[in-house]
């Protein structure tokens, strides 16, 4: 499974201007990059997509950071679902207003100013309309609680970003035709869903962990997902009915396992011809995290498919 493959997380609202108005909606918030001090590399970002284009009130900040030469990519990612839109914003100035929202684990009053020109946007999301994007700033209070001593809190008074809205009329969204990309890739969850192991088996190929971490015990509550990639080697040996996974030594990442098929089925997503086969995997992996230590993927029998898009 991709690690939300990466995945977007919204909140987001409408704030009308006075006559005469300039009514926008479909509202997205992006936050760009910036620096942590908690270490070389690591990048703070959050989204707010508009709710519309994804099904749901959503809110996500990420911690994360590239080594060796790029290879390896780690990640935490807070994702929360809202009660009530958390951003407002008229085409040139809103708030993104996260109090009392998701808990103490993030927060944010801050107010939006574009900074910038709209520029017209010829789809968004697989949605055409009258989209447009402007770049803003943002200023006020954020802050993300992350419960490890290597983090700690993070606060910002300042951040900058983007905006994605629609200036006006309709939306039509749908699935955009496009040419079918090749693509194979293996992927095994643990029967609660808090794990999953995904792995491509090209020459170059790669291998991802994801641990979901709830934060309380209630359904909805916000939730940290801490993921581990490594690209640039042949994890994947082999082809139905049997495939190994086997990660090279001197890695942050360790472990092996192997797929064992079952029935197979074929469909299509887009214009590509998916051939999907279900199966089992038994193996065991870890990952060593920055803050949050050392985790174990067990996977006994676990449900799985090999898949391969065509």
């Amino acid at each position: 499974m991709r690690p939300w493959g990466v995945a977007v997380l919204a909140a987001a609202g409408a704030l009308a201007l006075p006559a005469p108005a300039l009514a926008v909606d479909h509202v997205s918030l992006f936050v760009y990059p910036s620096a942590l001090s908690a270490g070389q590399g690591w990048r703070l970002t959050a989204t707010v997509p508009a709710p519309e284009l994804v099904g749901g009130r959503l809110v996500g900040a990420t911690l994360t950071r590239r080594f060796r030469n790029g290879e390896v990519e780690e990640r935490h990612a807070l994702r929360a679902s809202t009660v009530t839109p958390s951003v407002s914003f008229d085409g040139r100035r809103g708030r993104w207003n996260l109090r009392n929202q998701v808990g103490s684990v993030l927060t944010a009053n801050m107010a939006i100013r574009a900074t910038g020109a709209a520029q017209p946007l010829a789809q968004y999301q697989q949605c055409t309309g009258a989209f447009a994007q402007v770049p803003v700033s943002l200023t006020g209070t954020f802050v993300l609680r992350t419960g490890t001593a290597f983090f700690s809190t993070i606060r910002r008074v300042r951040l900058r970003g983007l905006v994605v809205f629609n200036r006006a009329g309709p939306v039509a969204c749908g699935q955009v035709a496009t040419a079918c990309t090749a693509a194979t890739w293996l992927s095994a969850t643990t029967p609660d869903i808090s794990a999953s192991l995904y792995a491509t088996p090209d020459a170059r190929g790669s291998i991802g962990l994801t641990f979901r971490e709830q934060i309380g015990g209630q359904v909805g509550a916000p939730a940290w997902y801490h993921g581990l990639t490594v690209s640039g080697l042949g994890p994947v040996t082999g082809s139905p009915p049997s495939v190994d996974v086997r990660v090279p030594p001197s890695l942050p990442l360790s472990g092996g396992g192997t797929f064992t098929a079952g029935e197979s089925s074929e469909t299509t997503a887009g214009a590509c011809s998916v051939k999907r086969v279900r199966g089992t995997f038994a193996g065991s992996f870890q990952a060593r995290f920055a803050g949050w230590g050392l985790m174990t993927l067990t996977l006994a029998n676990a449900e799985a498919s090999y898949n391969e898009a065509r």
